[in-house]
């Protein structure tokens, strides 16, 4: 009912494959999902699982904890989650955030919303498709401020159904990604509103903050003031990173480069890829990167910086 709570704790283990969720439409003003006593090995394997369609509408808050796989979609499955004001995800095991095995996850807020995606104390990224490839259609994310916390990727974005890229959308006023972003032969694309404020930072000291590798492309457009990127950008294997810092005082902390990625047979021959694309701009006013520029061999790199007092 759209005016009540809805709380589901998972407390059974007695069947295969299950989810608190699944395949059902469900309308609520706060909603509550606890799982967080699962793992792959114990159902249920994600809060939320469709293999048809999922959608849920709420007015208020939810709040997913999940030992495995907070929402997954399979085969035919869709999720729409919608209308929230604030969408609170947490994985404490092992597992993702968002996860599309199907046919698409979107995830769009109300007015004023926020989305929170934490899997710090799990091994999984927080958006992410599997890792084997060519499954999954895409995930969209729309709020006013979304917040992703992960250890390692915060987005891993690989091959999609058919072999196409499987594409990520995220879409805010305020972004604020720790954990790498990740696309091979998948794409990434972030737009941060100029009106707000952008962070995307590697999660560790010396790490990359952007990945894209194998064909992969990687769009940040990061508009506001006070916009960031800390750690490296780096292009490899035919893969693209398009940055775009056009707000006041942005900053770019971190090496770029886009170099060629060397195999080396068993036999004598190496072979190199080249044809990496790195498009760097800072065109707001006192705008600054602090580190290297390298591009090597049959790659390339075009840095601009446009703005007043800008280096």
């Amino acid at each position: 009912h759209p005016d009540r709570d809805l709380v589901i704790k998972w407390t059974s283990n007695s069947r295969d494959y299950e989810a608190a969720i699944r395949d059902a439409e469900v309308k609520a003003k706060n909603i509550s999902i606890d799982t967080s006593d699962s793992d792959y090995r114990r159902p249920p394997n994600a809060s939320i699982i469709s293999e048809a369609a999922t959608h849920i509408t709420a007015t208020g808050d939810i709040n997913i904890i999940s030992g495995a796989v907070a929402v997954y979609t399979k085969s035919q499955g869709t999720t729409t989650i919608e209308g929230f004001k604030n969408l609170n995800i947490k994985v404490n095991r092992y597992g993702c955030g968002l996860f599309d095995n199907g046919r698409g996850i979107t995830v769009k807020g109300g007015e004023g919303s926020t989305v929170s995606i934490d899997t710090t104390a799990a091994d999984g990224p927080a958006i992410s498709n599997p890792i084997e490839g060519n499954v999954g259609e895409g995930i969209t994310v729309e709020a006013d401020r979304i917040t992703i916390k992960a250890g390692g990727y915060s987005i891993d974005a690989g091959s999609g159904n058919n072999g196409k890229p499987f594409e990520v959308h995220l879409t805010g006023r305020d972004v604020d990604l720790l954990g790498t972003i990740y696309a091979s032969k998948g794409a990434v694309v972030v737009d941060a509103a100029a009106d707000g404020s952008a962070k995307i930072a590697a999660p560790s000291k010396d790490g990359n903050a952007v990945t894209a590798d194998n064909g992969g492309i990687v769009t940040l457009n990061l508009n506001g003031r006070d916009s960031s990127i800390e750690g490296n950008v780096t292009a490899t294997n035919k893969g693209s990173a398009k940055l775009a810092l056009s707000g006041d005082r942005a900053t770019l902390t971190g090496n770029v480069s886009s170099v060629s990625t060397i195999v080396y047979n068993l036999n004598p021959n190496t072979t190199v890829y080249d044809g990496n694309t790195v498009n760097l701009t800072l065109s707001g006013d006192h705008a600054s990167h602090t580190g290297d520029l390298a591009a090597q061999g049959g790659n390339t790199l075009n840095a601009a910086y446009q703005g007043s007092a800008s280096a």
